[in-house]
């Protein structure tokens, strides 16, 4: 299994770990619903993770938001994995749809309830979720939510401290301060888009901030390819994007290898970037998650593919930050 050290915290993880947006999603929900909003099915949520888990995966992000920290719980009661090398990460501040609180003795309370889900004495790391309404000067002062997990620190419930935000230039805003450990950085980091070299990278690089790719596969462009009249979630890609995926199409298969597993194996190719967290929801695509970390990628392969990383815009690649 590949691992990697999760920046400051000092905690080894596997390269690619689960996120829990879409545990659990029942069978036969429609998949272009948001989090928060579809039905649950809580036996597939447990099952699907504790497969995880048994294959090797060592990195789990959840949030009171997604609904699924209740089966984060149940799988690391259900694991033969120890808990103990399993990297559980959770957020505060976006407790479900429409809500957002990032005071002080909120936040607080958001951890208290996490904690009870999941059924533990400690979070490894709680990150600010979407933090989008406040200012990073209230985030930061003794008000806002950074001084509530700095003090759940303090007391050891809290291990590490985190920005989670779609706004990757909200999200370097908070990492230029220097006090946070991790960040989860959504649509910013990809072989088709290069958005963290802009102020996410440096800040991380300079203060040793753990980075975990949210939505690493661009909405299923780089796990399954470009294959003509198939739509991609929310994205309307530009031609030119889906002709770039296509020469890398080729390429991967001139190797033997497929897309999406050289897709996540490059995100932690930059030293900073220590997993990504591709969502699953049944037993079978956390198992395939665990396999990627066992894929090894030739270096001819990486000599050959450096050409055709291009570093896409926002509009070329249908990305909209609100």
């Amino acid at each position: 299994m590949k691992t990697k050290l999760l920046g400051r915290t000092g905690r080894d993880v596997t390269a690619v770990g689960i996120g829990t947006a879409f545990l659990g999603r029942a069978r036969n929900q429609p998949t272009n619903i948001t989090p928060g909003e579809f039905v649950l099915d809580p036996e597939l949520g447990v099952e699907a993770l504790t497969a995880g888990l048994n294959a090797g995966i060592t990195l789990v992000d959840t949030a009171p938001f997604y609904r699924t920290e209740p089966f984060v719980g149940e799988a690391l009661r259900t694991t033969s994995a120890n808990r103990a090398d399993i990297t559980v990460m959770t957020k505060a501040g976006r407790p479900g749809v429409g809500e957002f609180d990032f005071s002080h003795d909120a936040i607080k309370r958001h951890v208290e309830g996490s904690l009870e889900r999941l059924g533990v004495d400690y979070i490894d790391v709680v990150s600010i979720h979407d933090a989008v309404h406040e200012g990073v000067d209230y985030i930061m002062s003794r008000e806002g939510a950074f001084s509530a997990l700095a003090d759940l620190r303090d007391q050891g419930v809290v291990r590490a401290i985190g920005s989670a935000c779609y706004d990757p230039n909200l999200n370097a805003a908070y990492l230029e301060t220097g006090e946070f450990d991790v960040a989860i950085c959504s649509a910013s980091w990809s072989m088709i888009n290069q958005t963290l070299r802009q102020r996410v990278l440096p800040a991380a690089q300079k203060h040793n901030v753990g980075l975990v790719i949210g939505e690493p596969l661009e909405r299923g462009l780089l796990a399954v390819g470009y294959e003509p009249g198939r739509t991609y979630a929310d994205r309307n890609f530009s031609q030119a994007v889906l002709d770039n995926v296509k020469q890398i199409q080729d390429l991967c298969g001139r190797y033997g290898y497929r897309i999406l597993d050289v897709g996540l194996h490059w995100l932690v190719r930059e030293p900073q970037v220590a997993a990504s967290i591709p969502g699953a929801a049944t037993p079978e695509e956390a198992v395939a998650n665990a396999d990627v970390n066992r894929v090894s990628i030739s270096d001819d392969f990486w000599a050959e593919l450096e050409p055709l990383i291009t570093p896409w815009s926002h509009a070329d690649l249908g990305i909209e930050i609100k």
